[in-house]
């Protein structure tokens, strides 16, 4: 299992580490934006993106983000 850190957990930042985790990669994810990281600890993304939240639950679910 390859391991990934991502340093901006913006629209790029966010969406990098959840196609990363899907692939069965270990991300840790970094930001500086407190209410950021709190939605994505629930499972929740901080912007629309299709089918993101979706795959953000799934990999926290499994805790590979």
């Amino acid at each position: 299992m390859k391991k990934i850190s991502i340093v901006g957990c913006g629209f790029v930042g966010l969406c990098l580490a959840v196609v990363a985790a899907k692939r069965n990669s270990h991300v840790i994810a970094v930001d500086t934006n407190l209410n950021k990281i709190e939605l994505i600890n629930s499972g929740k993304s901080p912007f629309f993106e299709p089918n993101i939240s979706e795959y953000l639950e799934k990999t926290l679910h499994n805790n590979l983000v």
